[in-house]
């Protein structure tokens, strides 16, 4: 069995080789993975999981990046806390079973990164926190998809399949008035570019190059970016925890000095 998940009100129960990542994971950390699926701002209805939620949708950062996500996961108390959690967005998170197994197992790897005490940037709030998780998804991920591949968890898919509206929305007629798109959203193209770049190959998705080229005229300065730090992360070898320590503190510095000439 693939995997998949029961409905439980709010909380979600993980099955199938997602189920086996989850507790995996538990294991490591010995805490429990707590699965929602919540519409932006909406709050679980048991206590520690509301209290969890409120805090992090007062955040109008945070807010607006889960708005625009699919899903996120929190380790709110570090390593060792009771609880760590994917929060499923309710509105754009897929009801199709193999694509939500690829999403979850998205986020499962960030969770599985922490267990495994590689660095990670500290989240903040406001801007700084989209600056903190541009830096970890520029590192995790390539660590997450080698090892999605090993448990025979599909995620190609549903990120084409993500990537195809993407792809649709740049084909539209640009505003008439030229319109300045934030820090975070540009930071967030820039993590963009460096999953389609480093992540897929061309018998992946056939318009891999295109979406590129595209993104790039559109937005010159964050395909600078992504080539840069696609060439330099292609390089070296992120299993490497003192490797990894010091990419982070490398692409942290390089995504800050970009952030700072990006004019809100």
């Amino acid at each position: 069995m693939l995997g998949g998940v029961l409905l439980l009100a709010q909380i979600l129960s993980l099955t199938g080789l997602v189920g086996d990542w989850a507790a995996d994971i538990e294991r490591l950390t010995q805490s429990k993975i707590i699965v929602m699926r919540l519409s932006p701002g909406e709050l679980p209805a048991d206590e520690p999981h509301r209290s969890v939620a409120r805090k992090h949708f007062s955040d109008p950062v945070f807010l607006q990046m889960f708005s625009a996500a699919q899903a996120l996961s929190l380790n709110p108390n570090g390593p060792a806390g009771p609880f760590q959690y994917i929060f499923l967005n309710a509105k754009l998170a897929p009801q199709d079973q193999g694509a939500l197994n690829g999403l979850l197992g998205h986020e499962l790897g960030h969770l599985w990164i922490r267990a495994l005490g590689y660095p990670t940037p500290r989240y903040a709030t406001g801007e700084a926190g989209c600056l903190s998780v541009a830096t970890g998804d520029a590192l995790q991920h390539i660590l997450m998809r080698g090892e999605m591949d090993r448990r025979g968890i599909e995620w190609r898919s549903g990120s084409v399949n993500q990537l195809e509206l993407a792809l649709a929305k740049m084909k539209e007629p640009l505003p008439k008035e030229p319109v300045k798109t934030p820090r975070c959203q540009m930071l967030a193209q820039i993590s963009l570019w460096l999953d389609v770049d480093l992540g897929l190959k061309e018998k992946d998705w056939s318009h891999r190059e295109e979406f590129l080229q595209l993104l790039g005229k559109r937005f010159p300065a964050v395909a600078e970016q992504g080539r840069i730090l696609s060439k330099e992360l292609a390089e070296v070898n992120l299993a490497d925890k003192d490797v990894h320590r010091r990419e982070l503190q490398r692409v942290f510095t390089q995504l800050k000095g970009f952030a700072v000439t990006q004019v809100n």
